[in-house]
């Protein structure tokens, strides 16, 4: 016996994995063990399947499957159920801003998300899920993008997950696109990884650790200013669930209530333009604060600066870039 559907099937097997085939001809031996079947759906040029699950759309990224026959098996078990249970999908606003036309001008090229969503292939390998925060999370959730004049990228991961080992070993992966930029403070004691993706554009990935203060029921972020060795806490609203996003035709994550953690950091005119050149990462931010400092004596410790890039040519100074067109297999 075999089932026919000229629809593909995403199939939920009893530990809780989703395993997604994709065949108009699906045998019976190859739904043994598994819970149920709901319909998905693989969208041209994006890079993740779209689940139904009565209504509610989810959202699992196309790289975390392997294809065996018919069925598309999860490279990863663990974290494919934690992606799955983050999966279910919130949309942007995609409003108009009123910005000049030097604002408005790239620093980062917007064909550069597949390096970015490369990025997140990569820390999903280490078990771990990056978070859009600060204004990468302001520019998708306001703009369905990444804000202009923007030259950096904000992500976060949950302290729990966090692949500090990324920070020694990336080195060895022999990456033509990734670099260490620098890595400040020590594994939870203010640590950054600061990545730097060369694509058409280069730019600064800062990478921080999500932390839970249960007594006080939020979460936090922590920072380090080399130019003075602040430590500084970012708090937000506590962060257990995540929601997925497309992201320029990529998936990744953010927090559910997303309006709630923009309005704690930038306050209630966050629809407003803020030009990044009048912007200071440590004092604008409405929930930033200094809670202690550095010994000056630990700098060599705690300022680890890299000069890594490729080999193969210089990269300058980012000049303003295009918008480009780009498009993902079918």
């Amino acid at each position: 016996m075999k089932y026919t559907s000229t629809k593909t099937a995403l199939f939920c097997r009893k530990e809780f994995l989703r395993i997604a085939a994709q065949s108009h001809e699906i045998h019976e031996n190859e739904l043994q063990g598994y819970l149920a079947v709901n319909p998905f759906t693989k969208p041209i040029h994006r890079d993740y399947f779209e689940i139904d699950m009565n209504g509610e759309i989810y959202l699992m990224p196309r790289s975390s499957f392997q294809r065996k026959g018919h069925v598309f098996y999860p490279i990863n078990y663990t974290i494919h159920s934690k992606i799955w249970r983050f999966g279910k999908k919130i949309d942007c606003l995609n409003l108009a801003v009123n910005r000049s036309t030097t604002d408005s001008r790239r620093k980062i090229a917007l064909i550069d998300v597949e390096k970015l969503a490369d990025l997140r292939d990569l820390f999903i390998k280490y078990g771990a899920i990056p978070i859009l925060m600060d204004g990468t999370l302001l520019g998708w959730y306001r703009e369905c993008s990444i804000i202009p004049h923007t030259k950096d990228v904000d992500i976060a991961i949950f302290e729990e997950d966090f692949p500090f080992i990324l920070g020694e070993t990336l080195p060895s992966l022999n990456l033509t696109w990734l670099y260490r930029d620098a890595i400040l403070g020590r594994p939870n004691d203010n640590y950054i990884l600061k990545l730097k993706i060369y694509g058409q554009t280069s730019f600064i990935v800062d990478t921080y650790a999500m932390y839970l203060d249960e007594k006080e029921n939020v979460s936090f972020t922590t920072a380090f200013d080399s130019a003075d060795f602040a430590k500084l806490k970012t708090t937000y609203p506590r962060l257990d669930t995540l929601c997925a996003v497309d992201l320029l035709n990529h998936i990744f994550h953010a927090p559910c209530n997303t309006i709630d953690y923009l309005l704690v950091e930038f306050g209630s005119n966050w629809t407003d333009d803020r030009p990044s050149n009048k912007y200071h990462w440590r004092n604008a931010p409405l929930n930033t604060k200094t809670y202690g400092y550095f010994n000056k004596s630990e700098k060599s410790e705690i300022m680890r600066i890299f000069n890594e890039y490729p080999r193969q040519r210089k990269y300058k100074r980012n000049k303003p870039v295009t918008e480009v067109k780009f498009k993902f297999p079918g």
